[in-house]
């Protein structure tokens, strides 16, 4: 978009604009295109715990992106679990802006086949090149204050993404999900 004679970024909205009237707008389409990446290529229906402490991964891309959403893990004992959901810019020890804070319900898995929950953010956020994003997660309103999951296997550091927009994964401290295992098993991105 240009507005008074400069292009506006991807990350400014309408309603953060100082909009005239009788002022000439210039649109432009840009074509985006809906992307993921799997971070796991297998999945275990053993049990993963996850408790009320904060469980994360914290990720890069290769490119500027819009993450649009996750893919989390459901429960195979038959349980809804209610998470609190963030997306941070820099890692756990260097926190910056919380650019995703959401409360998200995911249904229990029907199978290991079929046990991934599509997410989708409330507003896609802008994920800058080559800079560090953490992806959190904490269990809310269980009385038990934890829930077995499903969990991913076989996770590599660097994984190649649609449109060459390469994600690399770095263990967080303290979490139980690590690079070869644990939760967060896709992402959602347009490119």
């Amino acid at each position: 978009m240009v507005y008074n004679g400069h292009e506006l970024r991807d990350d400014l909205f309408f309603d953060q604009l100082d909009i005239r009237i009788n002022s000439k707008i210039l649109l432009a389409k840009l074509k985006m295109i809906p992307c993921k990446i799997k971070r796991f290529p297998e999945t275990f229906n053993q049990w993963w715990y996850v408790s009320t402490t904060m469980d994360g991964i914290t990720f890069s891309c290769s490119k500027k992106i819009k993450l649009t959403g996750v893919g989390l893990f459901g429960s195979h004992e038959n349980k809804t679990i209610s998470v609190n959901l963030k997306i941070i810019e820099g890692t756990p020890t260097s926190i910056g802006s919380c650019l995703v804070d959401e409360m998200v319900e995911v249904p229990p898995a029907t199978d290991p086949t079929n046990c991934i929950t599509p997410y989708s953010f409330k507003r896609g956020v802008t994920i800058k090149q080559n800079i560090q994003y953490t992806a959190q997660l904490m269990i809310v309103n269980n009385p038990n204050n934890y829930a077995y999951t499903y969990y991913g296997s076989s996770g590599v550091a660097t994984v190649e993404g649609e449109k060459k927009a390469d994600f690399t994964f770095t263990y967080v401290a303290g979490a139980s999900t690590s690079i070869e295992s644990g939760l967060f098993p896709e992402f959602y991105y347009l490119c």
